[in-house]
């Protein structure tokens, strides 16, 4: 009080009209001893002394300024500070005037460092008595002084609920824009704690020199601001202040030290730019420290950390960090940071391989995230798909009467094609049965009738009589009779000839016997009045056949004619030459259906090369016949399937009979089958598909549905599940969900799973397994089987077999359990397929009751449980259900009604609706065994003992069960599958 009374005195009021404020509503003038010199009721910072002494030495040789009429002269801009803004308490001091506001408490919004200088200068002059040194002029401009009030006390607490608005702020305070901004972004965007530290800072510090009111406006300090920006965008997240204030905070220290350890002289205030970089620094440096923090030992990081502050703040880590931040992103490599990298040490590769951990988990929770709005999209595809087919579609029992009606159309063609076939065979590839006594001669009146045929018909007539003794049959009334029968036909014209295959030498046959069979054959046929002077070679090509293939490259045969006759065959290729060379030995594992007791022989092309070597050169003409008497056919009937593909293939001059045994009557079906799938492509059968016309009259034209993600298979004719939906997923809950959708969708339309082999599918529809809720075993299911070392295995074995092309060992212990065996280091992954076969052995019909079905222990019983039982199509080796299996035959090959061996099988139907016939079901079949309950059993030829050490091959290792075939594991891991074969 006693400062503000001596102030009053020495420095006098102006005289005449000057009135000083009384009140803080309006601006004026105020006499010095009013205004306060608390930092707290001003904005700014300290000065540092330099300056400050500079600020003094100004108001000494100049005044005090403030009067705006002159130029570069400003107002003190002040107010009534609000309580809420001082650091300490605060009360009035009494009035020195009654009228006038009371000593020291006008604040400042600008300009308190110009009223604490001139107070240290008033003050100065009364501690030291100089007042005597001041002259007047001075004392005017110190005693009064020009001073605008910004706003009251209330406008005070009205304006603090706008902070966040820039414009009015640096109206209500009367300041710039740059600091409007700066406050604005201070009071609405910084917590109130770290609030205080920055304005303690700037008030040690002041702000001309530390920090510009850019970079405090643009949010540099706001919560939410990232520094990451430009070309460093991909480390944004690490560059955001976070509520917990540690980057900022940061950043405010490295601010300090700056200034603090900057010379006087070189310290100037960080503009936004400046800032920003340091910001940068500052982010990335915490990230790092973070990971760091995450690997390296707890006991030695607060002294690792402390030691990294230190170079951080010095700046020895701005270069690496500036590097990092431009030339890689986010989790960075943390070794590139030397700092870093040098108190670890040992732990470098430690902290790579978090690192590496870390980019994963960044990638599963991206590809977590991408498969979820995939799957929502594809499911809100579906379920559109869905609704369309629903709306479009017919129930299962229309698209069954379907079915049905192309059925029909099959069955009637292929009744058509077994007339064809018939009189195609009865005409053109006779087969006559020989007696079970092997008499040749009692046959021989039927083929005379087969002759018949081609009496009083324009043409020459040839005929080339076959005997194939490569094989000699164990029955010397056959060869005497077949001889016989020989001599008979070559008897009757000079354009009949003989074709003779001697005895080829074989292993299991000694060379004598060979040498005595070839020489009984020749005296058999002199005493029949024959020549065996023409002798032709067979040479065989065996290019394509495996080193060990131990069948001969050559055979003789004999081109025999009667000795009354010169034969006709004399111009003929074979018999110039003397030879029939290049013929192609068929590789014996292209055989199809052969045994121990059905022995490989040459191949179809191979006899038609002999066949056409002895066309050749006889000048045929399109009226003659070319008629093959096959005696003496071998096993497969070769020369009756090489006559046929000729004939069948143009070349109709040919004409073929020849004389089976009993138990090689099956060949009757192949042939037969043959001549069908010829007619069936021909242009003599009916269209394989319902006449266009008819199935629209019946059915109406049916529409391709538009499908966004569902697949419409039109020779189906009905909706399929594209298997490319499930390879859009990996292992997780949407392809869990994706299999729930696949599940109720082939439950109300069906499973398309079905091979489909035609070009043209002949039956609309597919299997139904809604029908019952059937669903096929799906061979594709992934089967982790449980491993154990083999060592702990007993060794007690039947057998084993060796791993091949990727395939394990199967092993078959005593007690009849089966084994796989992995012998590599690595995981074996194999798909579904044989594991072994029972080798071979021979078929037996016998009466099998229910009860005996599994077990039966002498053989394996061929006994179909339901349609929903898997055979291996034998042609394509393609596991399939037996429906499916029935409906390849009708689809693919124009078979719709078809036996099975030992089995009843009739169509499945649906329920009865409003009195109409029940309408079948789609490929669905009932299958039950005969009343008599004959069945067929396999009963595979005993294996010879194996021991231990030894492996068998694959296709045997069944047979070890013999005697024990109930035994055969049989479960939904592995099974017996049974081959399936059509025979039309």
């Amino acid at each position: 009080m006693d400062f503000a009374k001596w102030i009053d005195n020495f420095c006098p009021p102006l005289s005449g009209e000057t009135k000083y404020i009384t009140s803080f509503d309006v601006s004026g003038f105020a006499r010095p001893w009013m205004l306060a010199w608390r930092s707290d009721f001003g904005t700014s910072g300290l000065y540092d002394p330099d300056m400050f002494l500079e600020l003094i030495q100004l108001i000494m040789s100049e005044g005090f300024l403030t009067d705006p009429d002159q130029i570069s002269v400003e107002k003190l801009s002040c107010c009534q500070v609000p309580t809420c803004f001082l650091d300490g308490s605060y009360e009035a001091m009494p009035n020195l005037y009654q009228h006038l506001l009371p000593p020291f408490s006008v604040g400042f919004l600008k300009g308190w460092k110009r009223a604490l200088g001139l107070l240290t200068v008033l003050a100065a002059i009364r501690e030291l008595n100089l007042e005597s040194c001041v002259g007047h002029s001075f004392l005017a401009t110190y005693g009064t002084i020009h001073v605008n009030f910004a706003l009251k006390d209330a406008d005070v607490r009205t304006q603090i609920m706008e902070w966040d608005n820039a414009t009015a702020v640096a109206k209500a305070f009367a300041i710039g824009k740059g600091e409007a901004a700066a406050v604005s972004a201070l009071m609405s965007d910084v917590n109130g704690l770290f609030l205080s530290r920055i304005t303690e800072s700037v008030k040690i510090r002041g702000m001309h020199r530390f920090l510009t009111h850019d970079a405090i406006g643009r949010g540099i300090f706001s919560t939410g601001f990232s520094s990451g920006i430009g070309n460093i965008e991909a480390w944004k997240d690490e560059l955001t202040n976070r509520d917990d204030q540690e980057l900022v905070g940061l950043f405010l220290q490295r601010l300090e030290f700056d200034h603090d350890h900057c010379f006087v002289d070189s310290r100037k205030a960080c503009n936004f730019s400046q800032a920003c970089k340091l910001h940068q620094l500052c982010g990335l440096y915490l990230f790092f420290l973070q990971r760091l923090r995450d690997i390296a030992p707890a006991a030695d990081f607060p002294t690792i950390s402390a030691g990294l502050l230190d170079q951080f703040l010095h700046g020895y880590l701005d270069g690496d960090l500036g590097h990092s931040l431009e030339s890689s992103v986010p989790p960075g490599d943390l070794s590139s940071i030397g700092a870093f990298r040098r108190p670890l040490g040992s732990h470098v590769a430690q902290i790579q391989s978090v690192q590496r951990e870390q980019q994963e988990q960044r990638s599963q929770e991206l590809a977590r995230a991408v498969a979820e709005a995939t799957f929502k999209q594809l499911e809100a595809q579906i379920e559109s798909d869905w609704a369309v087919l629903r709306a479009q579609m017919g129930s299962c029992e229309d698209q069954a009467v379907q079915t049905a009606k192309d059925l029909k159309y099959v069955r009637d063609r292929q009744q058509t094609g077994k007339i064809y076939v018939e009189k195609w065979m009865q005409e053109k590839c006779h087969l006559i049965r020989l007696p079970d006594d092997k008499d040749y001669n009692g046959v021989l009146p039927q083929f005379m009738t087969f002759t018949e045929q081609f009496r009083g018909i324009p043409g020459d007539m040839y005929m080339l009589c076959l005997l194939d003794f490569t094989v000699m049959p164990n029955s010397a009334k056959q060869v005497n009779t077949a001889v016989n029968v020989l001599s008979t036909i070559l008897g009757m014209s000079s354009a009949n000839l003989g074709h003779v295959q001697l005895p080829a030498f074989q292993k299991q046959t000694k060379q004598a016997t060979v040498v005595t069979h070839r020489r009984n054959i020749e005296e058999m046929m002199l005493k029949q009045g024959l020549s065996v002077a023409s002798q032709i070679v067979l040479l065989f090509d065996k290019s394509e056949c495996l080193n060990s293939d131990s069948r001969a490259s050559h055979q003789v045969c004999i081109a025999a004619h009667h000795k009354s006759f010169t034969s006709a065959f004399q111009s003929c290729e074979a018999v110039q030459l003397g030879r029939v060379e290049s013929l192609p030995l068929m590789p014996v594992s292209e055989f199809y259906d052969y045994d121990d007791t059905s022995k490989p022989g040459k191949g179809v092309k191979t006899h038609i090369g002999i066949l056409e070597a002895y066309q050749k050169g006889m000048n045929l003409k399109n009226t003659d016949r070319f008629i093959v008497f096959d005696v003496v056919p071998n096993r497969h009937t070769e020369f009756a399937l090489a006559a046929m593909e000729m004939n069948l293939t143009g070349n109709g001059t040919i004409y073929y009979c020849g004389i089976v045994e009993e138990k090689f009557a099956d060949i009757t079906s192949k042939l037969q089958s043959a001549c069908y799938e010829k007619w069936d492509a021909s242009e003599e059968a009916p269209p394989r598909t319902r006449p266009a016309a008819a199935a629209d009259s019946q059915s109406g034209s049916a529409q391709v549905p538009s499908l966004q993600v569902l697949a419409f298979n039109t020779s189906l004719n009905k909706p399929v599940w594209p298997e490319v939906l499930s390879q859009r997923f990996a292992d997780g809950p949407e392809l869990a969900a994706l299999k729930t959708l696949k599940a109720k969708f082939e439950m109300e339309f069906g499973r398309a799973s079905q091979p489909q082999t035609a070009t043209t599918s002949r039956v609309a529809g597919s299997c139904d397994f809604s029908f019952d809720g059937a669903c096929p075993l799906d061979t594709g299911l992934e089967i982790d089987l449980a491993a154990v070392p083999v060592t702990s295995l007993s060794t007690d074995r039947l057998a084993m077999t060796q791993s091949k092309n990727g395939k394990p060992s199967v092993i078959l212990m005593k007690d009849y359990s089966l084994w796989l065996m992995n012998p590599t280091d690595s995981k074996m992954d194999i798909a579904a397929g044989e594991i072994c076969g029972f080798g071979t052995g021979a078929f037996e019909e016998m009466i099998i009751r229910e009860d005996r079905d599994l077990t039966e222990c002498s053989s394996l019983v061929f006994r179909l449980k339901s349609d929903m039982d898997l055979v291996v199509h034998k042609r394509t080796s393609t596991l399939m259900p037996f429906c499916a299996f029935m409906r390849m035959l009708a689809v693919d090959h124009g078979l719709g009604s078809c036996e099975v061996d030992s089995h009843l099988v009739s169509a499945k139907y649906h329920p009865a609706v409003d009195g109409n016939d029940p309408v079948p079901v789609s490929f669905r079949y009932g299958v039950a065994p005969l009343a008599s309950m004959k069945a067929w059993v396999f009963k595979p030829h005993s294996p010879a003992a194996a021991g231990e050490a030894d492996t068998v091959k694959s296709g045997v290792l069944g047979a070890h069960y013999s005697g024990n075939f109930h035994k055969v594991i049989r479960n939904r891991r592995a099974s017996v599958i049974w081959e399936a074969a059509m025979r039309h």
